[in-house]
């Protein structure tokens, strides 16, 4: 009898470890590709986020106005899904302390479907890091790529003194997340 109490309460702790490993390995992504490559690849079980020619990181330091701030370019790819899946892009941990308004300004341009903004949009003000969304609700098909450049500025205003802005911070990392209502197509 107490061998098969030991034999039942082995077998449950297997289950357990078992299942608890293949959830941990479910859940996990994957980053492929670092700053010697220039691509970074994370997976999920929905969706694939590539970084191309740029990294994922925005930081700017000694911003002037006028300065060309690099563009940041990267592709969403879905799998074989069973109905269209939403997702948000983000700027995670964004921290932007500049004093003026309507000057820094960030621009996405899609590709395959892929979200747009219709022009110039200026970047949320934070002191400190939050995640902010940029575009909610983006749709995707199953196996479909968007393609999308994200473009900032920080405009040179020549009747205006822009001096408020010295040492001020921008940063973040750009990120797709999940969005609010998953199966419904646009």
């Amino acid at each position: 009898m107490t061998n098969q109490k030991t034999y039942l309460l082995a077998s449950i702790v297997s289950v357990l470890v078992l299942a608890v490993g293949v959830s941990f390995a479910y859940f996990t992504v994957q980053i492929q590709g670092l700053d010697s490559a220039k691509t970074i690849n994370v997976s999920a079980k929905e969706l694939t986020l590539t970084f191309t020619e740029s990294s994922d990181v925005i930081s700017i330091n000694n911003l002037k106005p006028g300065t060309a701030i690099p563009n940041k370019t990267f592709t969403v790819v879905s799998g074989n899904l069973d109905s269209a899946y939403k997702y948000n892009i983000i700027i995670d941990d964004l921290v932007n302390t500049f004093v003026t308004t309507g000057y820094l300004q960030y621009k996405i341009v899609g590709t395959g479907g892929g979200y747009s903004t219709s022009g110039w949009v200026n970047v949320p003000k934070a002191a400190t890091a939050t995640d902010t969304i940029i575009a909610t609700d983006v749709s995707i098909a199953a196996n479909t790529t968007h393609s999308y450049t994200v473009s900032f500025q920080y405009t040179n205003d020549p009747n205006f003194d822009q001096s408020s802005d010295m040492n001020k911070t921008f940063s973040g990392r750009l990120a797709i997340t999940r969005g609010s209502s998953q199966g419904v197509a646009n």
